[in-house]
């Protein structure tokens, strides 16, 4: 016979099982709570150390940009003594030339131009000869100035134009840069380089568009 003491003790199993299904149930929650939990974390941590790591780069960025700063600062120093020195040198070499005042100038388009105390254009008021020591002597500075720069300079019938004068102090001049830069000099005048050249070519033409090149020996030189 179904008594009342059944129906609380089977309300009572109901309860218990509706308890421990709610139990379960938080607990699997709760579990997947944790492994969300231990996945942001890790998320978090993983954002955490890339912040970090840029707030390094960044400083490590400025860094080089202060010190690529100061580079430029004493680089543009070094050039400019350099280039102040062979404003001096090819004045002292032509002794007729004003070289009084003479100064760099950049327009607004980025050009360097080279003026005398009265702001003309040396190229435009200076003879031959002093345009071409100091025009020698600032290519020589700007490739010196810069180690990466490769050393090497082309001259192209430089001696043309010069005096005899000024043919034996671009000589020298050249004498001088061949220690520690390499010189190409195409010229008509052989004996402007005689004496200081370590290889020479002499460039024949044959027929119209048509040349040999051979190397001259001192046996053939004789």
């Amino acid at each position: 016979m179904y008594t009342e003491w059944n129906r609380q003790l089977d309300s009572t199993r109901a309860d218990l099982v509706a308890a421990i299904s709610l139990c379960e149930e938080r607990a699997r929650v709760g579990r997947e709570a944790e492994a969300k939990k231990q996945k942001y974390q890790e998320m978090y941590d993983r954002a955490n150390d890339t912040h970090l790591k840029l707030i390094a780069l960044s400083n490590h960025m400025t860094d080089i940009y202060k010190n690529i700063k100061s580079y430029a600062i004493e680089h543009k120093k070094k050039v400019k003594t350099l280039v102040d020195l062979a404003i001096s040198e090819a004045g002292e070499m032509v002794p007729d030339a004003d070289a009084s005042g003479i100064h760099l100038e950049v327009s607004s388009n980025g050009k360097v131009h080279v003026l005398n105390g009265e702001d003309s254009d040396v190229n435009v008021r200076e003879g031959s000869g002093y345009r071409a020591i100091l025009g020698a002597f600032m290519r020589y500075a700007s490739i010196k100035s810069d180690p990466e720069a490769l050393q090497f300079m082309v001259f192209d019938e430089y001696f043309f134009p010069l005096s005899d004068l000024t043919t034996e102090h671009m000589r020298d001049l050249f004498e001088r840069m061949k220690k520690d830069m390499s010189l190409v000099v195409t010229e008509q005048r052989r004996n402007v380089m005689a004496g200081i050249t370590d290889r020479e070519y002499l460039f024949e033409k044959i027929a119209p568009k048509h040349s040999i090149v051979r190397e001259v020996t001192g046996e053939q030189e004789e």
